[in-house]
């Protein structure tokens, strides 16, 4: 089985649409811009697409615990939910096991006031939020498909700081594994990505709402190894998401060329 090493992601809240300009070759520096329609890069852009939809989760997820009322932490499905007092973090875990399936959750958070002061349960003073998740996903379907199998897990470390201010600030890292076995395709993956100083409105964190971000950036890098029945891709590329007040820019290298591309939220 080939063996890809995914260096790639996207920080996304909200539908996914991407459009992308196709006009005519230009040059970036040493660099040339890249064939829209070359089926390696439709493989990156679709990979972009699938971490993107993993952060998005991701997001709301931390938004439940930001918002979640009354306030403290109530997940939706308990096995076990601990408070350190020491330590100020508080930590769920849920699993799940079948012949089939293996799933299992670890989201580790902590709250802490404007005085720098941990606390047990959210309230108006509440200025930052630091998340570590960590989920495993494995499965196979070997009695229906023989041979078929799938391995993902994912890591993120994160903080939203300024929850006691109009504008709350993200920075943090997203890690994820992904691995997969079938009679058609064989793959394994690894995405690693920084986001940095990525802004939103602390009113737009509220439920029922959904948050942008309007400012910061996103840096990734990507390594794929894909065999498929009729071709073998091997991409490496680095991407670069920088936000703006209504959408964001992306930048895509890879050897000798570049993809760029921008999107902007639905209204």
């Amino acid at each position: 089985m080939k063996k890809i090493i995914l260096f790639s992601g996207l920080v996304l809240l909200g539908a996914i649409f991407l459009v992308s300009g196709c006009g005519d070759k230009s040059s970036n520096g040493d660099l040339t811009e890249g064939d829209y329609s070359n089926e390696d890069f439709l493989l990156a852009r679709a990979e972009a697409d699938s971490v993107m939809e993993d952060i998005r989760i991701d997001n709301f997820g931390a938004r439940d615990w930001i918002c979640r009322e009354p306030m403290g932490p109530q997940p939706p499905y308990i096995d076990s939910v601990t408070y350190d007092s020491l330590t100020g973090w508080h930590v769920w875990e849920f699993s799940r096991e079948d012949p089939i399936v293996q799933f299992s959750v670890i989201d580790s958070f902590r709250f802490t006031d404007l005085n720098s002061q941990y606390q047990q349960f959210r309230d108006s003073t509440t200025n930052v939020f630091e998340r570590r998740l960590k989920k495993d996903f494995h499965a196979e379907r070997g009695r229906i498909h023989d041979g078929t199998e799938w391995n993902r897990t994912l890591d993120r470390n994160t903080i939203w700081d300024g929850l006691a201010d109009s504008v709350t600030t993200l920075n943090g890292d997203f890690n994820r594994y992904w691995s997969g076995e079938s009679e058609w395709r064989d793959f394994e993956k690894t995405v690693d990505g920084e986001m940095t100083d990525i802004m939103f409105h602390t009113d737009d964190l509220r439920p029922l709402r959904l948050a942008h971000p309007f400012d910061g950036t996103f840096e990734a890098w990507m390594v794929m190894d894909i065999t498929l029945p009729r071709r073998q891709a091997h991409i490496e590329a680095h991407l670069v998401i920088t936000f703006f007040d209504g959408g964001y820019h992306a930048y895509l290298e890879r050897g000798g060329n570049f993809w760029e591309w921008t999107h902007y939220w639905p209204e």
